[in-house]
């Protein structure tokens, strides 16, 4: 490996990744132009994002727990060994979750119990990711 060529991940400007979990744009149209609004159809004018779908299986890389006491701590470097490839491409700044709801129908309070439930088991798998936004 030459020494004098930088990986991509520090020549490339870094984008805010964000992840898009609950559309499915292979079956469902709508969800596909929700998928092209965010990902495709982007203006100059706007602010420069990453966008990622999020799977319903999606495992979230686990944060190591806190040291008690750095004492006898010595680093190997400045940054971690694929730290900045995590943040790039791996975990997302923030989660915006999609839920199809009626208002009219009649299971509504069922339908509402699914959705949040869908919420916390994605805020518990995500424990790193700063915010998790519902759209229902």
């Amino acid at each position: 490996m030459d020494c004098s060529v930088l990986p991509p991940e520090l020549t490339a400007a870094p984008l805010p990744l964000v992840g898009l979990y609950g559309l499915d744009f292979t079956k469902n149209t709508v969800h596909k132009s929700i998928w092209d609004a965010f990902n495709n159809n982007r203006k100059t004018d706007r602010p420069q994002l990453q966008f990622k779908l999020i799977p319903p299986n999606y495992e979230f890389p686990v944060s190591k727990p806190k040291r008690q006491s750095y004492e006898w701590y010595h680093p190997k470097g400045i940054f971690k060994r694929n730290w900045i490839l995590k943040h790039l491409h791996i975990l997302p700044a923030v989660v915006v979750s999609f839920h199809s709801i009626d208002l009219s129908d009649p299971t509504w309070s069922e339908k509402q119990l699914q959705c949040t439930s869908a919420i916390q088991s994605l805020r518990s798998s995500s424990k790193d990711v700063s915010r998790v936004w519902q759209l229902s």
